[in-house]
């Protein structure tokens, strides 16, 4: 199971996006360092497989599914165990020259943690009536927020589904 084409899923079907509305120094730890299993939904089919977090630079957190490679990503809280979700590498996805995909970390317990693809199309009310604007594309559609406050509280009302979603549970250390 690979986690980067599931974030490429951000760009072939839509997703959340706006300006980098935060730096690294934003960024705070939430994973455990260790070793998850990650499971999945894929083409109908649930996947499993297994990743490492680690802390970088002391904020970032870097996520590497067993063979692929790592992530690096930046999370800030937006209350309710809930975070967005930034790719804080030194290749960001990028939807644009200024524009950057989003997606939601939750605390789901003790070490359990689901990482959602915010897809527009799936969450488009709640983007929209926290103050999105709606862009159709051929990829999909992109809910572009213009201020974090509305991404966050975009993040804060939606009901997250498995479609999207990587559910990753802590091992050990």
């Amino acid at each position: 199971m690979r986690l980067a084409p599931l974030l490429l899923v951000l760009l072939l079907c839509g997703c959340f996006a706006g300006k980098p509305f935060y730096t690294a120094a934003q960024s705070q730890p939430v994973m455990p360092p260790g070793f998850y299993a990650v499971s999945m939904i894929d083409d109908g089919h649930r996947k499993h497989g297994r990743a490492r977090v680690t802390i970088v630079e002391g904020t970032l957190e870097r996520i590497e599914v067993t063979g692929d490679k790592p992530n690096t990503i930046g999370l800030k809280s937006v209350g309710g165990g809930r975070f967005v979700v930034w790719d804080q590498g030194s290749d960001p996805l990028k939807l644009d020259a200024d524009e950057i995909a989003y997606a939601m970390l939750e605390q789901r317990g003790e070490g359990r943690f689901r990482l959602s693809m915010l897809m527009c199309d799936a969450y488009r009310d709640a983007a929209v009536a926290a103050g999105a604007t709606v862009q159709e594309s051929p990829k999909g559609s992109h809910c572009r927020f213009e201020r974090a406050e509305q991404l966050e509280a975009a993040i804060r009302s939606i009901k997250p589904t498995e479609v999207g979603a990587a559910d990753l549970r802590f091992l050990h250390a």
